[in-house]
């Protein structure tokens, strides 16, 4: 089993990159003002089956693919750049130019925004940015195997980093949804249909501007 003292090194360091604002907690942030703070549930999971993934690769002994030195990384930087830029871009089209159209065109016209998504386009875009998110392959391929003990069990190990990983995950990601579940119910219609939405949609195009010019 995994040393104690290893175990909290892991999960301060963990904790730490969690409670960092990124990709993931902001499209954890995007669904539940969009969705609802139950939808982030199958948010969540995707992350987490993202991250099962990385780690299942690093236990075998190919966490090297997901190196910087590696030609995949710098496909998985780029490619989650433009994913994060074309999510941003998306948001955009919807608040400012859909949503104006659709004013045009009802009497009581409602936000696309809103519109409540099924479940595996959810999964599916939540997966896309976890697995494009270079914070989270790089720590888990470039510091995950520090913190594992020669000559213990290594499936051991993993479990229990892949569990303290799902808590944290969960706990922090919930927590974020939850501040600002209750900030939206403090504001009116309007800010919450159209501030939030275009927010979140400059952060996703910044984030993905930042992660692109990078080195």
């Amino acid at each position: 089993m995994m040393n104690i003292h290893i175990w909290i090194l892991f999960f301060l360091a963990y904790l730490g990159i969690t409670l960092s604002p990124g990709p993931n907690v902001l499209i954890v942030l995007s669904h539940a003002s969009k969705y609802g703070l139950r939808s982030i549930a199958i948010t969540i999971f995707a992350n987490l089956t993202c991250q099962l993934i990385i780690i299942a690769f690093i236990s075998l002994g190919i966490g090297a693919l997901f190196t910087t030195n590696s030609q995949l990384y710098y496909w998985i930087k780029y490619a989650g750049a433009i994913y994060l830029i074309f999510l941003g871009l998306k948001i955009l089209y919807k608040t400012f130019i859909k949503q104006d159209i659709t004013g045009l065109n009802l009497k009581n016209p409602t936000s696309p925004e809103f519109t409540h998504a099924p479940f595996y386009k959810r999964y599916a875009e939540a997966f896309a940015v976890s697995a494009s998110n270079p914070k989270t392959v790089i720590f888990l391929s470039a510091f995950l195997p520090q913190f594992i003990t020669a000559g213990q069990s290594i499936f051991l190990q993993f479990s229990l980093i892949y569990i303290t990983i799902a808590c944290v995950v969960i706990l922090i990601h919930t927590l974020y949804a939850i501040i600002l579940i209750k900030m939206k119910r403090r504001m009116n219609r309007k800010l919450n249909t159209k501030f939030f939405p275009r927010i979140s949609a400059m952060i996703y195009v910044f984030l993905g501007v930042s992660l692109g010019l990078s080195k």
